[in-house]
């Protein structure tokens, strides 16, 4: 598996990575937009902002929620290995 990881980073260029990310964060601001327009109809609110405008927005909020959601799962990742070493420790149960 780690020669095809090697030969795709080799051959691939980045546009590739580019383009990865830019689909990625179109396709998950395309799911932010959908909870902003639930928010609006719920909470009965009208849509002033032109299109320019909640277009920053939602790909802020994307971005925001990305970055989020990427430091909670690598900030504690020390302490789960450390934790499950505890828990296999028999002396310190």
């Amino acid at each position: 598996m780690g020669k095809v990881v090697d030969q795709t980073f080799k051959s691939s260029s980045g546009i590739k990575l580019a383009a990865g990310i830019v689909g990625a964060l179109w396709a998950a601001s395309g799911g932010m937009s959908a909870v902003v327009v639930s928010l609006n109809k719920i909470y009965q609110v009208t849509e002033n902002r032109p299109w320019w405008k909640q277009k920053l927005t939602i790909i802020g909020l994307t971005v925001a929620l990305a970055a989020h959601r990427f430091a909670a799962l690598s900030v504690p990742a020390p302490r789960l290995r450390l934790l499950s070493l505890r828990a296999a420790d028999p002396v310190s149960a």
